[in-house]
């Protein structure tokens, strides 16, 4: 039987420190960077909104799930194994702003329902009229592409294709989200002050060298400017700039800085860094609430997850060679993924895991379930369309 369990991720990360100041974001992606202005004046409510799940890291290693060239790139929503991530409750639609879905806005994407917007958005490739509100509710536009369109349309070149549950625009490879930093005016001043004359592929090392100055000068606060500069020029998640970056912030008394800086660490890194079980420590005592999270690997560390999704192609347009590649490649996929789900099972038989790490442990289990049957649904259309074009 298949076990099932509701958590609500976004309720237990706890409060966040207000952006509505900060008017740009930097996002950072596995080609590149673009830059956001948004529109606080024309949609306040998206704009606080999307300032809230940047905050709180929720964009890190998502991935734009829906891209089709020439229209829109769209993501916010699934992670890199291509699982949808839990949001706060939607928001109200504010499309009737006078804002057009021109090339380079970015928008927030929702179901049929105007009010339905949540985490994702999407960028405008061309003038999407059609997506402006008339006499109907559109899409809510709150910001604008200040820089890195071209980021933006060399995503939109790559080969789509389905994948996982989608039946197709996904990109091959799959594009993902590195973070995401909300830019105040003092940021963008520090950084016209002490980088613009300084060729871009030197800002990362550059800013290294400022932190470890203001450090070795015991300057916190110019420390912590630095490490937002290093966000924001999309500087490499390095697991020792992360671990110092929480210390900082921990000491400077700015938990929620903290908190990001540690699960970043976490994400990029295991039990084989020098500092893991110092942040493990220092996540423990500072975020009691959600501590178990950084446990989990401890408890699943025996079970091996597929390293990634394989692609179901499109049967209406391969070839015979194509499909039974294919079918070899979800033939293994499904075989792994049999064993990771009898291996999770044994630890929630077996052992007695926290409550919290049983509610993990049972997630997993289901979002490898839910993979599979999406999986099998999509090769099995696609094989009817396959020998319905022979």
């Amino acid at each position: 039987m298949k076990l099932r369990l509701t958590a609500c991720l976004l309720s237990c990360l706890g409060s966040v420190q207000p952006a509505a100041y900060a008017k740009d974001v930097s996002v950072c992606t596995d080609l590149g960077r673009f830059d956001i202005e948004l529109l606080e004046e024309e949609a306040p409510k998206h704009v606080t909104n999307f300032l809230d799940y940047v905050n709180q890291g929720f964009y890190s290693d998502t991935v734009f799930h829906r891209v089709i060239a020439g229209f829109v790139v769209q993501g916010g929503g699934f992670d890199r194994d291509l699982r949808k991530k839990q949001t706060a409750a939607p928001i109200e639609n504010e499309s009737f702003n006078g804002r057009s879905n021109n090339r380079g806005t970015i928008s927030a994407a929702r179901t049929s329902d105007p009010h339905s917007a949540t985490s994702q958005f999407y960028i405008n490739l061309k003038h999407n009229d059609s997506l402006d509100a008339d006499e109907s509710w559109g899409y809510t536009v709150f910001g604008t592409v200040t820089r890195g369109m071209d980021v933006l349309d060399a995503i939109a070149s790559l080969p789509t294709s389905a994948l996982g549950s989608f039946r197709s625009d996904v990109t091959q490879p799959l594009i993902g989200v590195t973070g995401m930093t909300s830019v105040t005016d003092h940021a963008n001043q520090v950084a016209e002050e002490n980088l613009s004359h300084l060729p871009e592929e030197a800002h990362h090392e550059t800013i290294k060298d400022e932190i470890e100055a203001a450090q070795r000068d015991g300057d916190l606060d110019i420390a912590a400017d630095w490490f937002l500069q290093y966000r924001i020029a999309c500087g490499p998640m390095d697991p020792d700039m992360l671990f110092s970056e929480a210390e900082n912030a921990i000491t400077l008394g700015r938990p929620n800085t903290a908190k990001l800086a540690l699960e970043d660490f976490f994400r990029v890194s295991d039990g084989r860094q020098k500092n893991y079980e110092g942040a493990r420590a220092v996540y423990r005592e500072h975020f009691p609430q959600v501590a178990q999270e950084i446990e989990l690997p401890q408890v699943t560390n025996r079970c091996t997850a597929p390293d990634r999704l394989p692609v179901v192609p499109e049967g209406e347009s391969s070839t015979l060679d194509v499909m039974v590649q294919a079918q070899t490649t979800i033939k293994a996929y499904m075989e792994i993924s049999n064993i990771y789900v009898e291996c999770l099972s044994e630890i929630l038989d077996g052992e007695e895991p926290s409550e919290e790490q049983s509610r993990i442990v049972l997630d997993k289990h289901n979002q490898a379930v839910d993979a599979m049957q999406n999986i099998e649904e999509n090769w099995n259309s696609q094989i009817r369309a396959f020998r319905q074009n022979q």
